[in-house]
């Protein structure tokens, strides 16, 4: 790189720094992690920190596990009035997306406490 190419990008890491989210990320981070939450079919959950130590519990990857959790946080509405293990005309909205066999959601959605054995 030329003498007035590395000028010219060394402006815009000066402007990245500036402009960065200062709000609980440090520097060097991408995402903040996402606290998890599994509940199996019995009722029974389990919590991880992130998404990652669910992946590794489970034996997925993360982006299997994020893609459950994003789905159930999601509520997207079913094209049937029926699922398997539902009767007809149960509620529309699915909220029970599984990952070999284990709902996950993220712990600061609040459906997951209906799910789980009191």
């Amino acid at each position: 790189m030329g003498k007035r190419a590395q000028k010219r990008a060394a402006k815009g890491w000066k402007n990245l720094d500036l402009h960065r989210n200062k709000n609980g990320r440090p520097d060097n981070a991408g995402r903040c992690r996402k606290q998890v939450v599994a509940v199996m079919d019995d009722g029974s959950w389990r919590w991880f920190p992130y998404i990652e130590a669910a992946a590794e519990w489970i034996g997925m990857r993360r982006e299997n596990v994020g893609r459950c959790c994003r789905s159930n946080q999601s509520r997207k509405v079913c094209k049937h009035n029926w699922r398997p293990g539902q009767p007809k005309g149960a509620s529309r909205v699915n909220t029970d997306h599984k990952c070999k066999g284990v709902r996950f959601y993220f712990e600061s959605d609040d459906i997951w406490t209906t799910k789980v054995k009191q």
